[in-house]
């Protein structure tokens, strides 16, 4: 187990809980772990994002470029633990990202492992276009549990990010949606994301807003 949670989710069938906010479980997404003494200097050694960020927010976005200047591929940088951190990549990207990642590895004190943890996106329904009532929910149920979660630092009305290791005894606090609603509000809010929005080795950070969305400076 990389984290763990406690299983107290507010109710599923809650009205509130169902009528603003919604939950889909992005199967396009595969989890690596980054781990060692050694993995934050890594790390922040190939993101276009400051590691430093993480002592304040729990993930942060990021991009990882080729050595013109050209995108690789988007991800999300989770801190775990110390010295442990989960990349989260698009699914096609995997064997590119995990390519990229050990040919600068060379002595440096870490290691990388494919994890089975999923990963989750809540965000606000158009019946909360404040996300007043939304994030007074995240609020309350982050603060009862112990497990992954993030703001999504892209744009506020993308809401949540979460990894969970397991959904077994866990309820979600959301009406669970497909992911093709997910990215219909992706793209409304005209956030890019993986290999189709992110050309590999063509695009370029700028020109797909990462600056824009607080993914480097």
């Amino acid at each position: 187990m990389i984290f763990s949670y406690r299983l107290s989710y507010l109710p599923r069938r809650s009205t509130f809980i169902r009528q603003f906010s919604e939950v889909a479980h992005l199967t396009n997404r595969q989890c690596i772990l980054v781990d060692g003494p050694q993995a934050n200097d890594f790390l922040q050694s190939l993101t276009t994002n400051q590691m430093k960020l993480l002592a304040v927010h729990r993930g942060l976005f990021t991009a990882f470029l080729n050595p013109k200047g050209r995108v690789l591929f988007d991800a999300f940088i989770y801190h775990s633990e110390e010295n442990r951190y989960i990349l989260d990549v698009h699914k096609d990207m995997y064997e590119r990202a995990i390519s990229h990642l050990k040919r600068y590895i060379l002595r440096s004190k870490v290691t990388l492992d494919k994890l089975d943890t999923s990963v989750y996106q809540a965000w606000p329904t158009t019946k909360d276009p404040k996300n007043t009532a939304f994030d007074a929910l995240q609020t309350k149920v982050t603060s009862q549990l112990d497990y992954l979660a993030i703001r999504d630092p892209r744009n506020e009305k993308m809401g949540f990010r979460y990894l969970i290791n397991s959904l077994q005894n866990v309820e979600l606090h959301g009406e669970l949606v497909s992911e093709k609603l997910y990215n219909v509000n992706r793209i409304s809010l005209g956030v890019p994301e993986g290999p189709a929005d992110f050309v590999p080795d063509v695009s370029l950070p700028l020109e797909c807003n990462v600056d824009l969305m607080a993914g480097g400076n």
